[in-house]
């Protein structure tokens, strides 16, 4: 049975390393935050990716009309961009667990360190895609590539202060 030890009081000097890592965060729920807001400008701009993979999908879009389908394209978009939006709320509020010591700021440790492993892969992928035929501006993905690998690489940033002896001692955890 591993007991973890109790973390340090935010009275105590918070470590450089807890400083940076949450700091690297901010940046990166910036920036994915952006990422969501464009992916849904997009989907508006041009939703006829979505309006297809809904009539290949099999759905019975002849009941509906082209509005409605469009519509519900829009709406599908507009949810998917809330829910990415909320896991970077989430995320949000892990960094501010780390921040101040809490009693969870271990397992926010924890979760923000698979967050961070899964943001470098998606980084990785990034140069493997090219986007599909849109009528968005370029730039959007241009912008939107930028933001997703500068994110991957704020992520092994803050891969590297997460794995720092300091940081473990100031989440209460301890290393195995």
């Amino acid at each position: 049975m591993q007991v973890e030890q109790q973390a340090p009081s935010t009275e105590q000097q918070r470590p450089e390393s807890v400083q940076l890592m949450v700091y690297v965060w901010i940046a990166i729920l910036i920036a994915e935050a952006l990422h969501q807001v464009i992916n849904v400008a997009v989907a508006i701009i041009d939703p006829s990716a979505m309006i297809a993979a809904a009539k290949q999908a099999g759905a019975q879009t002849e009941m509906l009309g082209d509005a409605a389908i469009h519509g519900v394209a829009i709406a599908a978009a507009v949810f998917s961009g809330l829910i990415g939006l909320g896991i970077v709320a989430l995320l949000g509020w892990f960094v501010s667990l780390v921040w101040k010591a809490h009693k969870w700021a271990g397992f926010a440790r924890r979760f923000l360190l698979i967050f961070g492993f899964y943001l470098a892969v998606r980084g990785l992928l990034m140069f493997g895609l090219t986007p599909g035929a849109s009528h968005a501006p370029d730039a959007f993905f241009a912008i939107d590539g930028a933001l997703q690998i500068f994110a991957a690489v704020a992520a092994v940033v803050s891969l590297i202060f997460n794995y720092r002896e300091e940081t473990w001692t100031w989440t209460g955890d301890k290393r195995p």
